[in-house]
């Protein structure tokens, strides 16, 4: 077996526990990564560290472990260990932890590619990663039935084009109409937080890059590559 690098293993056992409804036992935690008792307490020990930032705690009873505080809060801790798993070995361990993974992020490209060309907010390969599995967590998060809190709702931001592009994407995959408008309005923030490929500077240039942009984010899409 591939000895897994501990950074790996803590960012694996962070996403096995906030991607379940109920507190996540002790042995299967160790599963995941094949190691002895003594590592996986000192993993969770990690975990516990690494969550004090955004607030959030680790629960822990009976040799069962969960994750809670703030869900908006959840959701970015989700997102900023989404950027520290790109291109590690924890990428394709935390994808076998998602049912039906392959069709839903199918769906989330498509989506993309149609926010990108309505508005022409062309994502970086990187960024795209990182809102795409954002898109992900957050659905397994809404229908394990933790919510986001709906206060402090700004109604206008609420109504630009790209929230209602989101909230249709939102929509098709499965997000109510009670928490459509929480959702889209996270959403629509991490998108514009993400980095923006730039189109270049020569005359005539940004039409092409854009057709081109298209070209590749549609490909990308259909053959799921």
């Amino acid at each position: 077996s591939i000895d897994v690098p501990k950074e790996s293993r803590v960012i694996i056992v962070e996403f096995a526990l906030l991607y379940s409804p109920y507190p996540v036992p002790l042995q299967y935690l160790k599963s995941l990564t094949n190691v002895t008792q003594r590592t996986i307490q000192k993993d969770l020990a990690e975990v516990k560290d690494g969550l004090g930032e955004y607030g959030l705690k680790l629960y822990s009873n009976d040799k069962h472990y969960f994750i809670y505080g703030d869900e908006e809060n959840i959701r970015k801790f989700g997102l900023r260990r989404f950027r520290d798993m790109q291109d590690t070995i924890a990428q394709d361990k935390v994808s076998t932890l998602i049912p039906s993974y392959e069709q839903q992020c199918i769906k989330i490209e498509r989506g993309l590619l149609n926010l990108e060309q309505q508005t022409g907010h062309y994502l970086t390969d990187e960024s795209l990663f990182q809102v795409k599995q954002f898109i992900c967590f957050s659905l397994i998060r809404y229908k394990n039935k933790f919510y986001l809190n709906k206060e402090n709702i700004d109604d206008e931001k609420n109504k630009k084009p790209r929230n209602e592009l989101l909230k249709q994407l939102l929509q098709e995959l499965g997000v109510s109409q009670s928490q459509i408008i929480s959702e889209s309005n996270l959403l629509s923030k991490v998108i514009e937080s993400r980095q923006a490929s730039q189109p270049l500077a020569v005359k005539g240039s940004n039409e092409l890059y854009l057709i081109a942009g298209q070209i590749i984010r549609n490909f990308y899409a259909v053959s799921g590559i």
